[in-house]
């Protein structure tokens, strides 16, 4: 197995590839594998990587897994599950089996992940060809799978321990920051809908959607070392105390640097995505921005795709300093800004083609009204 084992320095999507190469090769008739974790919050099933001989679909794709009767049984079950001919097997999810078959697939192995009594989601293997997953290959996928489990749940748990501990920095200062919980939902919404539009041209893969939905929170951390009395002044700063304010950048990126030393995990793979959502949300594409001053491509495509989600957000949203845009007003700045380059025309033209995701978005994570 040690032609199995990945290095340290690759992406989980290069990993899974370095393990579709070693199956691939011994049993051809493996043309595609995927990798889909479960959100237990939202019920959500997402394609986080996967690997095959041509373009694959249900890349960028989620579906509400309690929807699916076939894989809520497989769950259940916790064992693996062939079909020798998808033609014939109808699930009542119509629409994740319509995708594989106008592929071609044509028979499947799947295999639910634990980690412990944990669900982390689904491995799934696809043939082209009808009864394909069979002996000899059953018996190196029942090894194999359990083997990209622990992967997988190594990379939730390096994650997980990094957004808890980031987390609880900002638990810490949400009475002092006006900005809501639900706030920092919406901007990650938002931008995993950027992302996933935008991802043809820029050939991002699930991983990466993933990764900016995930960290896209944390991109105001640095607010934390920010006075209260520019923090919440209910009216507009002046020019010095926007100068301090501008600081969160840079002091936000030195406590991702700080809590990635000490939790030593600056080499994890998403380390640098972190650091540059939280020092460039701020850049504008004609280099007017803070911290650096970037212009165009310099600026991280990370950051943005969060700026967008970020300034439509602040835009739509009630603060004590302002009334809330409607999403016409705000989606017209957002093309106003585009226009005069201060913002990616790209993720803008990704953002405004989904007015009907975003008002869902604004429904389902509506900032809670305390009394």
């Amino acid at each position: 197995m040690s032609s199995l084992t990945p290095t340290n320095d690759i992406t989980f999507s290069e990993e899974l590839k370095v393990i579709y190469d070693y199956l691939h090769k011994k049993y051809p008739e493996i043309e595609r594998m995927a990798v889909a974790l479960y959100d237990e919050e939202t019920d959500i099933l997402t394609t986080f990587a996967y690997t095959g001989e041509r373009a694959t679909p249900l890349s960028m794709y989620d579906f509400k897994f309690s929807t699916s009767q076939s894989l809520t049984e497989l769950r259940e079950s916790k064992q693996p599950r062939v079909v020798d001919d998808l033609d014939a097997y109808e699930p009542n999810h119509r629409i994740h089996t319509e995708e594989i078959h106008k592929a071609g697939f044509k028979s499947s192995y799947t295999y639910p992940m634990f980690n412990g009594s944990q669900f982390l989601g689904m491995l799934f293997f696809n043939a082209k060809k009808k009864a394909a997953f069979v002996d000899d290959m059953i018996y190196d996928l029942d090894l194999v799978s359990p083997l990209l489990t622990v992967m997988v749940a190594n990379e939730k748990r390096i994650e997980n321990l990094l957004l808890a501990t980031v987390h609880s920095t900002l638990e810490m200062s949400k009475e002092r920051d006006p900005e809501t919980r639900e706030h920092m939902s919406r901007v990650a919404h938002y931008a995993r809908l950027i992302a996933q539009e935008v991802a043809p041209k820029y050939q991002l893969n699930d991983e990466f959607v993933e990764h900016v939905f995930m960290f896209a929170p944390l991109h105001d951390i640095g607010k934390i070392s920010i006075p209260d009395a520019i923090l919440r002044k209910n009216g507009k700063l002046t020019d010095e105390e926007f100068t301090v304010m501008q600081t969160h950048t840079v002091k936000g990126a030195d406590l991702v640097n700080l809590l990635l030393r000490n939790y030593d995990l600056q080499n994890v793979k998403f380390a640098t995505m972190i650091k540059n959502i939280v020092r460039y949300h701020h850049e504008k594409m004609d280099g007017t921005g803070y911290p650096d001053g970037l212009k165009g491509a310099d600026i991280p495509l990370e950051a943005r795709i969060v700026a967008v989600a970020d300034i439509f957000d602040a835009l739509t949203s009630v603060r004590p300093y302002k009334l809330s845009w409607s999403n016409g007003e705000a989606y017209a700045e957002l093309q106003k800004m585009a226009d005069e380059n201060k913002l990616d025309a790209d993720c803008v033209a990704a953002f405004l083609s989904l007015p009907d995701k975003i008002e869902n978005i604004q429904i389902l994570l509506a900032d809670v009204v305390e009394n």
